[in-house]
């Protein structure tokens, strides 16, 4: 049993995966909410997902945040009316 609860365990690293992609799965649904970010929400939930698959280290929410400053103003598209 101590094993198992060892942080360089597989189910430690797994229960981590998991709450990393409950947490970008929340920070995509609220900055979705305004629809107009919609763009740059996806865009950046699709940039902190390569990051997490190619275990780059670091905070998933500093990520996101970095990532939806970087791809805002390229993935939100104003209309001039």
């Amino acid at each position: 049993m101590g094993k198992l609860l060892n942080i360089d365990s597989s189910v430690m690293r797994i229960m981590a995966l998991f709450a990393d992609l409950i947490i970008l799965n929340t920070l995509f649904i609220l900055m979705s909410l305004p629809v107009i970010t919609i763009g740059a929400s996806f865009c950046t939930l699709q940039t902190s997902l390569q990051k997490i698959l190619h275990q780059k280290k670091g905070s998933v929410v500093k990520n996101y945040f970095k990532s939806f400053k970087i791809n805002f103003k390229q993935a939100t598209i104003f209309l001039p009316l």
